[in-house]
């Protein structure tokens, strides 16, 4: 009479382990041991199978359809974000550069302009002493700072408050507008035209140049 031992054992023998583990037991004798024993080699290899394989198909799928929503719900915010961070910093720009005019006319002590490269502040604009105030470089002027144009699909509307364009912003020895009685504004339209993601640069007769969101002061073009 076989011990219990070895009737267990070898109820999986057969099972093929290429590490040869079972082929030190015995065959089984009774034939519900040995289909119980095959039944948990068959699990077994299964799962051995589907490790070393990684994922099906049908969970690929799954998962690429998950991260292509996620991707889908995430990108108008990134967008947003973008755009809103693009018409902030060229607004800061214009800022920048407006200061810079008034600055250096107090400390050359005669005229200095910003003006729009071929009379649209769309394709960039020059900061340059002008002493004669003739929008044109003559003997002693320089132009002291160029910046590009707009990025794409942004667009800049200069005019004076009165809605007259411009395309040139003087200021005097003392910092103050010139050739013009009235203050300016300067717009830049987001590529989506929302006056109320726009962005706007005030400029006073005092010269001081400020920024403004179009969320409180909506573009008007």
């Amino acid at each position: 009479m076989r011990s219990r031992r070895g009737t267990r054992t070898a109820a999986f023998a057969g099972c093929g382990d290429s590490d040869g583990f079972f082929n030190h037991f015995q065959r089984a004798l009774q034939g519900s041991s040995t289909t119980l024993g095959r039944h948990m080699c068959t699990s077994s290899s299964q799962h051995q199978y589907r490790a070393a394989n990684g994922f099906t198909v049908i969970e690929l799928l799954t998962g690429l359809a998950v991260a292509a929503i996620l991707v889908g719900l995430a990108l108008p915010s990134f967008r947003e974000y973008s755009q809103n961070a693009s018409a902030t910093a060229q607004g800061n720009q214009m800022v920048a550069d407006m200061t810079l005019a008034r600055v250096e006319a107090v400390k050359l002590g005669s005229a200095v302009r910003l003006s729009a490269v071929g009379g649209n502040y769309s394709q960039g604009w020059v900061v340059a002493s002008d002493r004669d105030r003739n929008g044109s470089l003559n003997g002693p002027d320089r132009i002291l700072r160029e910046s590009p144009a707009a990025k794409e699909n942004f667009e800049w509307i200069a005019a004076t408050n009165g809605g007259t364009p411009i395309s040139n912003v003087f200021f005097d020895a003392n910092g103050y507008l010139v050739l013009t009685n009235e203050p300016l504004m300067f717009q830049l339209l987001t590529p989506d035209r929302d006056p109320q993601k726009c962005k706007r640069v005030a400029v006073g007769l005092s010269g001081r140049a400020e920024s403004r969101k179009g969320k409180n002061n909506p573009c008007t073009p």
